[in-house]
């Protein structure tokens, strides 16, 4: 690939992430504000207005198999997640699970990331955000030997399959915010990956 072509995808790309910040920020809070001393209107509609860009936005860069969407992410053995905002899967091996009120529900083979779609953040919700996601990374743990299974680099064998040693066989985990109200430049990281620890395994 040409550097000239590669500039024009860097362009391509950084002109979508400029309109997603937009959209995000700005565009977001004038649709849900009425005025900026009263607050928002209809909070809920507002997180899920800001869901809906984050998949809007994600879609542009993923792969056609892959498809996203928001539920509860669960295992063969019974286990289920919290509610996870963006869950992106292997449309090609997902089953349709729902239950009566419309839930997703999406099997741990097939997921290949999850991640969380938050306003503004203290150094208190951060932590707890950074805990949804691992405890729900961390129910890829119990699967083993799986007959199939979503990783990023393709295996000869599923006995190779170790997500609890092996970053590459776990899920990917984000988290998208407007911004933090603590100041996250003089916040130390060891102070932030603390929470890991402090909470039990």
């Amino acid at each position: 690939m040409s550097s000239n072509s590669s500039n024009q995808i860097n362009k391509l790309f950084k002109a979508k992430i400029e309109n997603f910040k937009t959209s995000f920020i700005n565009n977001s809070r004038n649709l849900y504000t009425k005025d900026k001393e009263e607050g928002l209107i209809h909070p809920s509609e507002f997180g899920m207005y800001r869901e809906e860009l984050v998949k809007e936005y994600l879609k542009n860069i993923l792969p056609d198999r892959m498809e996203i969407g928001s539920g509860f992410v669960v295992t063969a053995n019974g286990l289920v997640s919290t509610q996870c905002d963006i869950i992106i899967y292997d449309k090609t091996v997902t089953p349709l699970i729902k239950n009566e009120k419309n839930q997703r529900f999406f099997p741990i083979e097939s997921v290949v990331a999850i991640g969380e779609v938050k306003s503004k953040l203290t150094l208190s919700d951060l932590k707890d955000a950074l805990l949804k996601l691992a405890k729900t990374k961390g129910l890829r743990d119990v699967l083993y030997s799986p007959a199939y299974v979503y990783s990023i680099r393709n295996k000869k064998s599923t006995d190779d399959y170790k997500p609890e040693n092996d970053e590459f066989d776990q899920i990917v985990t984000f988290l998208i915010c407007e911004k933090f109200s603590f100041p996250i430049e003089e916040t130390p990281l060891t102070n932030i990956i603390r929470c890991y620890g402090d909470s039990s395994p």
